[in-house]
């Protein structure tokens, strides 16, 4: 019995084609767009905890223990 396995073609029409010339450096932001950012963090980038009142005495109640 002969088994079928999958390979890659190797023929030049499904190569993928060579790039000739490099694509532009990525641009710099400037100056106010990177203190914009530090003032104004977008949601999506902003780390966010828990802000509870639960939490907050749990520790409390660690500390007085400690």
């Amino acid at each position: 019995m002969e088994e079928e396995c999958c390979t890659t073609p190797k023929q030049r029409e499904f190569r993928i084609p060579e790039t000739t010339v490099c694509p532009p450096a990525p641009k710099k932001k400037t100056q106010a767009e990177t203190k914009k950012n530090l003032k104004n963090p977008s949601s999506s980038s902003e780390i966010s905890f828990f802000e509870s009142a639960e939490l907050d005495s749990f520790f409390a109640s660690l500390r007085r223990r400690s």
